[in-house]
């Protein structure tokens, strides 16, 4: 999974790898949501990153990616009016992968990573779903996009093979 953008604003994986590393060496965490499958999921947050991986796409996990996203900006010194656009974008993204990435209501993952650099919060959610081509046919108008474009300094929508990677970036104010 890309968390990370370079110079150029282009995303890499350097930075998920050095994440993950130091989660392994912390108990991983686990969401509070069905404890069926409790331990499918790893949750963890460094200093400068947060990631979550294989959770349920459901709208109870976008509720709980919301409280988490929040508490996160919060604490790299996002403003109230940057965390709730924070939070909303977040929302937007991950209800989409709820609503749209597994239409036939299989069950069905996604992972996030957020990371802070040069007061920068970037956030990537990738699904594991139908991909874009076939979320053309699900319906929907289109105004979460919108939304995110309005509430973020840039963001990128783009195939994953399977799925959809979305990466959201916001300046962070001093």
């Amino acid at each position: 999974m890309v968390c990370r953008t370079d110079s150029g604003g282009r995303t890499s994986d350097r930075g998920i790898s050095g994440l993950r590393h130091a989660l392994a060496l912390k108990q991983p965490r686990t969401f509070s949501t069905s404890p069926e499958a409790t331990e499918k999921r790893a949750v963890g947050m460094t200093g400068d990153g947060y990631l979550i991986e294989g959770a349920p796409a459901t709208p109870e996990t976008v509720r709980d990616i919301r409280n988490r996203i929040t508490r996160f900006s919060r604490y790299h010194g996002a403003t109230e009016d940057q965390t709730g656009d924070i939070a909303l974008a977040v929302t937007e993204a991950t209800t989409n992968v709820a609503r749209h990435a597994y239409p036939s209501r299989s069950e069905g993952t996604l992972d996030l990573c957020s990371r802070v650099e040069d007061r920068t919060l970037t956030v990537v959610i990738r699904d594991f779903g139908v991909g874009l081509e076939a979320q053309g046919a699900n319906g929907g108008l289109g105004l979460g996009l919108m939304l995110m474009a309005k509430l973020t300094a840039s963001w990128d929508v783009e195939p994953a093979n399977p799925g959809t990677r979305i990466t959201l970036r916001f300046a962070l104010t001093e």
